[in-house]
C-alpha cells in the first residue's frame, strides 16, 4: 500500500488493523502518514498530539482512524526543490525585465518551446555584437 492508500484508509474506509496483511502493515510509515495528515489544517493538532506520544504503527493507525472524521481529504503534497538553470533564469529575467526570483515563477509557466524562443531571441541578440574586429586582439 502507498502512503496515499493509508491516508484513505484512515480518513474514508477505516478498516481494522488486523484486516491488513503483514506486508501491508509493514508498509505503514508513521513519518509519511504524519506528514501527509499535517498538510490539512484541520488535523494539525491531532498529528501534533500523536507525535508528542510516540506509538507503534498499529496504535498510531487506530488512533488516527478513531479520531479523524470519516470524510475524503485532498491535500497538496509538497515536492522537493526544483533546480533551475542559472543561465536560463538570467535570460528569462532579462527578457521579462524582472528579478531572478520572479523569473523562477515565470519559468514554471513556460513550456520548452516558449523557453527556446526566448533564449534564441536573447542569445541571437547577444551573439551579433560579439563579432571580432580586425584591430581587436581579444
Amino acid at each position: 500500500m502507498t502512503p496515499f492508500d493509508w491516508v484513505k484508509q484512515i480518513t474514508v474506509e477505516k478498516r481494522e488493523w488486523g484486516s491488513f496483511t503483514e506486508e501491508e502493515q509493514s508498509n505503514f510509515n508513521p513519518f509519511i502518514i504524519n506528514k501527509s495528515l499535517s498538510f490539512n489544517k484541520e488535523y494539525i493538532q491531532v498529528v501534533e498530539m500523536a507525535m508528542t506520544y510516540p506509538m507503534p504503527p498499529q496504535k498510531l493507525y487506530e488512533f488516527y482512524r478513531d479520531v479523524i472524521p470519516k470524510k475524503p481529504i485532498w491535500n497538496k503534497w509538497v515536492k522537493g526543490q526544483v533546480n533551475y538553470d542559472e543561465e536560463e533564469l538570467k535570460f528569462i529575467s532579462e527578457y521579462f525585465e524582472c528579478s531572478q526570483r520572479e523569473s523562477k515563477d515565470i519559468v514554471t509557466l513556460l513550456d520548452s518551446q516558449e523557453k527556446g524562443i526566448i533564449l534564441s531571441e536573447l542569445k541571437g541578440v547577444e551573439d551579433k555584437p560579439k563579432k571580432k574586429k580586425k584591430n581587436d586582439k581579444k
